[in-house]
């Protein structure tokens, strides 16, 4: 959950993930990026402190996304390749 109340999702089917924002004051869920992915690899986002920006894993590797703009950034964590299960909180 964001600090506006909106609530993020993962949807996956077969090998393609939605990553979703679905708005706490009603409306249509929002796809903020679709990507195809391994099963069993899907890790839930995690977000900033203010709520802006939604990390997350994306395939191989990690992507930084601003709600605001919807620019998605690709970045490595040291521990990417050995532990690909640890969730970062910022």
């Amino acid at each position: 959950m964001l600090p506006s109340g909106d609530r993020l999702a993962l949807r996956q089917t077969t090998q393609k993930v939605r990553l979703v924002l679905l708005p706490s004051g009603g409306g249509g869920a929002r796809v903020l990026d679709e990507w195809k992915d391994i099963p069993g690899f899907l890790k839930l986002p995690a977000t900033d402190a203010t709520g802006r920006h939604i990390f997350y894993r994306r395939g191989d590797g990690w992507a930084r996304l601003d709600l605001k703009t919807g620019k998605r950034t690709a970045f490595s964590l040291p521990a990417d390749s050995t532990q690909p299960g640890v969730v970062y909180t910022w």
